[in-house]
């Protein structure tokens, strides 16, 4: 008789809304993260919607990354058009001071998330108010603002702002992604390692 050897698998935890996202009772996510041979997290995304009041799944998404990272599951809206969308951890840097995010935003013409495919290129992301754009703050040996716009699935710089010690740089860049400087401070005006709302004029959040 010939036996096989059964593989260790721990579900670490899991994540379900349907209060919030996207169209609150409509749809429903759902996230699995598992754990696979004490050192792989297999983190699988389910996104469903409505229809006769039955769950029929809309979109799926899964990934791997090291054991020990926590998924951190965010909800909020992102591109400002009144849907919640979603992001949940996929690794950090910089000492743990830079998260970088899976992000998905709710397409309402098809009722499916939308995987952003360069999101973890920019890590702790938000929604500015003032720009109507989404923010990257970077922390390296100074700390950068990027100001990014939604281009389909992508995200798409269009300014930075970059302050180490007392010297602030704003650049804008084309759709090319050539970058110009516009503007330099080294008066020491605005506070080490600040959050900026624009770039042009200069705004620090208050």
């Amino acid at each position: 008789m010939h036996i096989t050897q059964q593989q260790k698998v721990d579900t670490i935890a899991v994540f379900t809304d349907s209060t919030t996202i996207a169209i609150p009772q409509h749809n429903k996510i759902r996230v699995a993260s598992i754990e696979i041979d004490d050192s792989i997290t297999h983190n699988i995304v389910r996104f469903y919607a409505q229809d006769k009041n039955i769950w029929k799944l809309k979109y799926s998404f899964q990934d791997e990354h090291w054991v020990g990272m926590p998924i951190y599951p965010e909800i909020t809206d992102f591109n400002n058009d009144g849907y919640k969308d979603f992001q949940y951890l996929e690794s950090t840097g910089g000492r743990g001071g830079n998260a970088f995010y899976n992000l998905f935003i709710y397409d309402k013409s098809g009722d499916s998330l939308v995987y952003i495919q360069n999101s973890i290129r920019y890590p702790n992301l938000y929604f500015n108010k003032a720009t109507k754009s989404i923010n990257s703050i970077i922390l390296t040996r100074g700390v950068e603002t990027v100001f990014l716009h939604l281009h389909g699935n992508m995200l798409k710089p269009f300014a930075s702002i970059f302050q180490i010690e007392k010297l602030v740089t704003v650049k804008v860049i084309d759709n090319n992604g050539h970058s110009k400087i516009i503007q330099t401070d080294s008066s020491g005006r605005y506070p080490e390692l600040a959050r900026f709302t624009n770039y042009k004029p200069l705004i620090v959040e208050e």
